[in-house]
């Protein structure tokens, strides 16, 4: 049987790689002819998911900068060295279509793509289009977005097909894997603190201040991140805490259970990306979303704002945090407000995103 090749790529960060992986893995799931090669960054953090789920190589990646710097002159030269290394990937593997989510290494497999004269399909998750895939899709065949048409830029909307967030397989059955050591009481409500795959120092200093006024009748699971676990792991051994009987749970990071963490959670606050929210609409929790304020054309803050459009999450700025502790305090014993904000997020974003995707891919592939 012929193979078709693909060449996916989608590296730099875990919010741009695992999306892209559960694609891949879907769509050789509907097509048993297809055959993926994932191009990573060059020692990124999606190598470690890589190993033992897909063929990879990678290539250097620097960061694109908007601006001068003097990273400017090692980063150009790390883009320089990837783009050759993908001029060569491309010429020897003539994949039959590039799909490309984003990230550092999209910029120079995508170009590539266009001089060899190969389809690309782009995923952009969030409400404003990134760097590498704003590039992208001056020559992309379709753009697959995370929020509905309109929310883009109207250049793009010709090519658009609204498709919703891809999740890994664990949000279709939620479960708590063994060696979790996560217990939830039922006689409290839990409050769940997402910090982001870069964990949010904000977010966690606004806990460790705060940490006593919620655990009267409320459990606290953070998710810190691996940066600010050494940091802060000292509110774990504070006697008041240890006093409230374990009601504070502190982790350095989830990698397997946390859909269902989130499902059994009353509440959860969480940074305003494209996959968190994707992964609130698709389990419905009501959340407080709290944008990173330097994230890239500022995305985190739109993100939200179409959400709070549709009456589907509690949106506070970072500066904000604390004099807002009072309101999410009372949210929390607010049922009727929890309801609705979990029945107005989960119609925001659908929840066959995967099969969409997948579905579109390989149309793709076949009508090339």
């Amino acid at each position: 049987m012929k193979k078709i090749r693909i060449i996916a790529c989608g590296g730099g960060t875990i919010s741009h790689a695992i999306p892209t992986i559960t694609v891949c893995q879907s769509l050789m799931a509907i097509n048993s002819k297809i055959e993926i090669l994932y191009v990573a960054s060059k020692n990124g953090p999606e190598i470690e998911y890589l190993k033992n789920n897909l063929k990879y190589t990678s290539i250097y990646c620097g960061k694109i900068y908007r601006y001068l710097t003097i990273r400017l002159i090692a980063s150009a030269i790390l883009n320089i060295v990837g783009f050759l290394q993908a001029f060569w990937i491309v010429l020897i593997n003539r994949p039959k279509l590039v799909f490309a989510k984003g990230g550092y290494a999209t910029f120079a497999i995508a170009i590539n793509a266009k001089l060899f004269g190969i389809p690309v399909v782009i995923h952009e998750s969030d409400s404003i289009i990134g760097l590498s895939n704003s590039i992208a899709a001056k020559f992309a065949k379709i753009i697959l977005t995370g929020f509905p048409a309109e929310n883009y830029e109207k250049k793009y909307h010709n090519k658009i097909v609204f498709s919703g967030i891809p999740l890994r397989n664990e949000f279709k059955s939620p479960s708590l894997p063994r060696g979790v050591n996560v217990h939830f009481s039922p006689s409290l409500k839990t409050i769940l603190i997402l910090g982001g795959s870069q964990g949010a120092e904000a977010l966690t200093s606004w806990v460790a201040k705060n940490i006593l006024r919620f655990l009267d009748d409320t459990q606290i699971i953070h998710v810190c991140g691996s940066a600010n676990y050494e940091k802060f792991k000292y509110l774990t051994h504070d006697k008041n805490i240890v006093e409230a009987r374990n009601k504070y749970i502190l982790l350095p990071f989830v990698r397997n259970g946390l859909a269902y963490i989130m499902k059994n959670s009353t509440l959860i606050v969480s940074r305003a990306g494209a996959t968190s929210i994707a992964e609130l609409s698709y389990l419905s929790k009501p959340a407080v979303l709290v944008p990173y304020p330097f994230a890239s054309k500022n995305h985190q803050q739109k993100n939200g704002e179409i959400l709070v459009k549709n009456k589907a999450c509690i949106l506070i700025s970072q500066s904000d945090l604390d004099e807002k502790t009072a309101e999410i305090l009372k949210l929390l014993n607010d049922s009727d407000k929890l309801k609705d904000l979990g029945k107005n997020i989960s119609s925001i974003m659908p929840k066959d995103s995967l099969d969409r995707i997948a579905n579109v891919i390989n149309d793709a592939i076949i009508n090339n």
